[in-house]
């Protein structure tokens, strides 16, 4: 599937949408979506202990386990909260 810009940006705003709603601002649930012509499969999906869980978060260089991924945003998702707050701007009149 190809998207151009606009198709794009309507499938960001929907996958926001059931984030925010369905998924409970993603503590049910988080969707990830991928370009699958930059991956090879094939994919497995395992129920790992924390300390045997291997991910790099998205912008990031580290690799981290479960627990530290867990402590990772824990800390980043109030910082990205405040950082979201302070760029909203409100129309004064």
């Amino acid at each position: 599937m190809k998207f151009t810009q606009a198709r794009y940006e309507s499938f960001i705003a929907l996958q926001d949408k059931l984030h925010q709603n369905l998924a409970r601002q993603r503590t049910l649930v988080a969707i990830g979506t991928h370009d699958l012509d930059t991956l090879q499969g094939p994919f497995t999906y395992e129920a790992l202990p924390p300390e045997e869980i291997s991910f790099v978060p998205l912008n990031q260089t580290k690799t981290m386990n479960g627990v530290e991924l867990m402590k990772f945003y824990e800390v980043g998702s109030a910082d990205y909260l405040c950082t979201e707050l302070s760029a909203l701007t409100v129309p004064t009149a």
